[in-house]
């Protein structure tokens, strides 16, 4: 803060008068003098600023016009500096360069610094911005020398101008009054033109005044302008710098301004601390000496608050008469943490659960807790209050790594009063077949020749019961067969060595008890073909030696809960099974929370803890992987561990590349280590399906491609010599020259090469002969050559022959379709096109082709053809699908008979290479059974014309029957050699 000693009036007005007579009168002699110089000014003061005073300078700035500038700073502490901003403007018409800057201080106590503007141009009309920092240097300690004057000369010499123009920075009057004088010049010779005073701090006439001489001095500059010139210029900027009578307090960081000879008492500026818990003692220096808060502070000083913390008192209270034992209190301090004694009260029947704050408050700090702040009162007291509950079991129930409910929290505590008893109950073991649920409930009807084994076992049983409801299509044909101990052998309709066997009506099942020899049973359950109903459904009792009931201790619970409540858990992607004690359990003791309560030991006084056991579910997407067309967005899998799932054959194609499977890993290859699967492939969410998945159950199957060969196409493909030149190489990709398309090819377990993808070749329009043809008719390749579209056969009378020589194929998923795929009706581009017997065959099958026949040519490319069935009339094992089949670990097909061979095994005709897809089929009104069997053409003719059976198949049947299977055969009944199927070719 500034301190002024207070003028009478009459002093104050002689002043300000005696400067406005001295400046009219300086002006009005010098009137000739500016009109001579003004008019020639190469540079005017525009204007003047402060832009930066630190923190403890206060300062002031006054712009009257743009040539008269007052300011003042005033610092109070040493090293405070002021920065200025001079804005000069070139008012010639022409360009001037600076050449150099330079200063004259004569004032040690005050140094400066500027900015340098050596070589720069200030062009016509421009401005200059000049920036100076004063700053004061020496400190004053006699209080006599505080007021303090500078004066510091700039010069600026121009490269173009002989003459040097000089800023002149002067001190003030020095007088008591403060009084600051700005003086213009315009002149090479120093001549002085203007002169304004300014008295600071006094009344606002004095500043009037100092405005009005400012007014008169300008209007005489703009009266004398005439022609004359000059090349010099110079200004003066009289600044006022001092110390007042005030000294420095610094505290906690801070300088406070006091005015000399106050006290701290007095120093409104500086407060006390009051800090919660502290109590405020007095104040010290810096070195720890005490200061008296009463004495004259006379120079800069710097102080510390002295503060000592609070104390205070724990008490306990039993909080209950009837308690017993004795606890002392404890003495705390404000800001130390201190350790509570623990508890040494005792409540009979009770249990102590912690200490409360009010007597009936909860529980705030646990037994043996530290604590601390319990108060900020100086010598206040703090009661703690005993919290007592009743004995009961308490069930923390653990989300395992799930949340529960919508908390953030793993674990829902409950309080159970609890009641229970043990009982012996049987053990009870129960067997169902794969159509009906854990309770015998029916699901789903079952399909042809299934086979299943089922062995149950009660350790130190000698006999066991089952109990069975069953029911099959028929006793004869549908039979459950019981077996003592293990049966090891094949399932099949007439089965020796068994306890009983059961059959009956699926309309009517039955119920029957049966008693087996030993601890073990197996449960041996056929099925024929067809479809077939009801199945079957046990319970397993055990008896030792003495017919008494095998039995284990199961507790029977009454429980109601006194506290918390049971929270759903957020599942999210996962199922949750049940509860276990055990964290690592993969199987639930107890399904529900209510199996919980009723059966989990533990009675009043424990605590036990049970987690939940979850199944991961996941969520399986498609990547083309770099593919040039198609869509999958609209499909994936879902299911849980160990649940069954089918693959998406993909909706993909890429430019010279051949789809060859999908694998988690992107950049799988053949050959590789990498796990390729089939298009369709049935897999399990286990092992490598799943070791990529993310936290969230979240699998990504990409597409894997075999580049096209550039030396061989599907024509000129010849095994024995692509073998030789790219040994161990057994999967690649060839183009059809017919179409552009690439086809991937492998050579598979019976050392033949085999297309591993549909044929997509859509004949219309197209030139096909036996360059490029397997054997083609002219008939077939004309009428391909002149049709301009595809589409399915018109024709209705199927038992017509004339109906085996419509071209008929269906284009579904080809490029340039716009059906938008579907789930369940995609029209996939892997799917390929579906083919007539006419077309398949080339001309050579026609509708009355029968009699075993293995037709000379199909649309295959040259070098290719369609697979046998059977070679030689019936004999089936030497056929191109039987050795294949064979060399898969399959049994063949047997003779002559239309069959399903080997129902429910995992067969490797869906998996890569193979890579057979459940496309289906299609007819005049529509495609039939897709993503659940895939229908090939054989060039092998059925036995009969009519009806062709030249077809193999793909079954997956394992969501609605529960197996896979392949089959094949001759029939009186079939299907049309107008249906459509689809065709995978193998090399000569």
């Amino acid at each position: 803060m500034k301190t002024y000693k207070r003028r009478s009036a009459w002093r104050s007005k002689f002043y300000a008068l005696s400067a406005f007579i001295f400046a009219v009168s300086f002006v009005a002699a010098l009137a000739p003098s500016i009109t001579a110089f003004a008019a020639g000014s190469i540079f005017a003061v525009k204007g003047a600023e402060i832009t930066e005073i630190s923190t403890n300078a206060t300062g002031t700035i006054t712009s009257f016009d743009d040539s008269t500038i007052v300011s003042e700073v005033t610092f109070h502490k040493l090293g405070d500096s002021a920065t200025y901003k001079v804005t000069l403007q070139n008012t010639d018409s022409e360009d001037h360069t600076i050449k150099t800057i330079s200063d004259d201080n004569s004032n040690a106590s005050v140094s400066y610094s500027y900015e340098k503007h050596e070589n720069e141009t200030i062009t016509a009309g421009s401005n200059l911005e000049f920036v100076f920092t004063a700053k004061y240097a020496t400190a004053v300690t006699d209080t006599s020398k505080r007021a303090q004057s500078s004066n510091v000369k700039f010069s600026i010499e121009f490269a173009d101008i002989e003459e040097t123009a000089d800023i002149v920075v002067s001190p003030n009057t020095n007088d008591d009054l403060g009084v600051n004088t700005i003086v213009l010049a315009i002149s090479a010779t120093g001549l002085i033109v203007c002169a304004v005073i300014y008295i600071k701090n006094h009344k606002k006439s004095a500043k009037v005044l100092g405005i009005a001489i400012a007014l008169v001095a300008a209007t005489a500059i703009t009266a004398g302008v005439n022609a004359a010139s000059t090349s010099s210029n110079s200004f003066t900027l009289t600044t006022n710098y001092g110390f007042y009578d005030k000294v420095v307090v610094s505290y906690a960081g801070n300088d406070y301004i006091v005015d000399y000879g106050k006290t701290l008492e007095e120093a409104d500026e500086i407060e006390a601390p009051s800090a919660t818990g502290l109590t405020f003692e007095g104040w010290e220096d810096e070195d720890g000496n005490e200061i008296d808060p009463t004495a004259p502070i006379t120079e800069d000083i710097k102080i510390v608050a002295v503060t000592t913390a609070n104390r205070y008192s724990i008490v306990f209270d039993k909080n209950e008469t009837t308690a017993t034992g004795e606890m002392n209190s404890l003495n705390a301090t404000y800001g130390t943490p201190i350790t509570l004694t623990s508890n040494a009260f005792e409540w009979t029947g009770y249990n102590f659960i912690g200490w409360a704050t009010t007597p009936t408050g909860d529980v705030v700090y646990e037994n043996g807790a530290e604590v601390s702040n319990l108060t900020s009162e100086n010598n206040g007291t703090v009661t703690l209050y005993a919290k007592w509950e009743r004995p009961n079991l308490t069930l923390h129930m653990m989300g395992n790594g799930r949340k529960m409910g919508d908390t953030n929290s793993e674990r829902n505590t409950i309080k159970l009063d609890s009641s229970c008893h043990t009982e012996p109950v049987p053990i009870t073991k129960t067997v169902h077949s794969s159509n009906l649920d854990k309770n015998g409930e029916k699901l789903q009807i079952y399909d042809s020749f299934l086979r299943t084994k089922d062995v149950v076992k009660i350790a130190g049983a000698s006999k066991l019961v089952a109990t069975v409801k069953f029911g099959t299509e028929s006793s004869s044909a549908d039979p459950l067969y019981l077996f003592s101990g293990v049966y090891d052998g094949e399932v099949t309709t007439s089965l020796t060595g068994y306890v009983d066997r059961l059959g009956g009506w699926m309309n009517s099942p039955n119920t029957k008890s049966v008693e087996i020899p030993g601890d073990t049973v197996t449960f041996a359950f056929y099925t024929d073909e067809g479809m077939n109903g009801y199945g079957f459904y046990a319970t397993v009792i055990g008896y030792d030696a003495d017919g008494n009931e095998i039995t284990w201790d199961k507790s029977f619970c009454n429980r109601t809960a006194l506290s918390g409540e049971y929270m759903d858990l957020a599942s999210g992607n996962y199922r949750l099974e049940g509860w276990s004690e055990d964290p690592n359990a993969k199987e639930p003791t107890y399904e529900t929370y209510d199996e919980v309560l009723a059966h989990l030991p533990g009675d009043n006084g424990e605590a036990k803890t049970v987690y939940a056991v979850w199944t991961q579910k996941y969520h399986l997407t498609y990547d083309g992987n770099g593919s040039s067309e198609g869509d999958m967005t609209m499909v994936s899998n879902d299911g849980y561990a160990g649940d069954e799932t089918s693959l998406y054959a993909p909706n993909y194609l890429r430019t010279n590349y051949g789809y060859i499977g999908w694998s988690i890993d992107k950049n799988a290859q053949p050959n590789g280590s990498s796990v390729i699967y089939g298009p369709n492939e049935v897999l399990f969410f286990e092992g490598d399906l799943v070791s990529k998945a993310t936290n969230d159950g979240e699998i990504v199957l990409y597409a894997i491609w075999v580049p096209k060969e550039t030396a061989y196409t599907l024509q000129t493909f010849n095994a024995g010599t692509f073998e030789i030149t790219n040994p161990g190489k057994t999967i690649t990709a060839l183009e059809d020259t017919r179409d552009g398309q690439p086809y991937a090819v492998a050579k598979l377990a019976d050392g033949k090469w085999w297309m591993i993808e549909n044929l997509r070749l859509d004949p219309a329009g197209k030139t096909l002969d036996s360059t490029n043809t397997n054997n083609p008719t002219a008939a077939f390749t004309n009428l391909a050559k002149n049709r301009t579209n595809s589409s399915v056969s018109t024709c209705t009378d199927n038992y017509n022959a004339s109906c085996s020589n419509t071209y008929s194929v269906e284009t579904s998923g080809m490029t340039g379709e716009t059906v938008s795929p579907t789930e369940n009706n995609a029209k996939w581009l892997s799917s390929g096109i579906y083919y007539n017997w006419y077309v398949a065959t080339a001309g050579n099958g026609t509708y009355d082709t029968g009699g075993y026949t293995n037709v000379t040519g199909d649309i295959c490319p040259t070098g290719w053809q369609l697979p046998s069935i059977s070679n030689n009339g019936s004999d089936w094992h030497t056929g191109d699908i039987t050795v294949l089949d064979l060399a898969l670990g399959g049994a063949g097909f047997p003779t002559g008979e239309y069959s399903r061979p080997e129902p429910n095994r995992d067969l490797q005709e869906f998996r890569f290479p193979v890579n057979y897809t459940v496309a289906g089929r299609a007819g005049s009104t529509g495609t039939y059974s897709r993503n659940s069997q895939g229908n090939y053409w054989s060039r092998t003719s059925g036995r009969n014309s009519d009806y062709s059976m030249a077809y193999y198949g793909i079954r997956n049947y394992r969501s609605s029957y529960g197996y896979l299977t392949r089959e094949f055969g001759p029939s009186t009944t079939g299907l049309s050699k107008l249906d459509l199927h689809l065709v995978r070719c193998v090399a000569k």
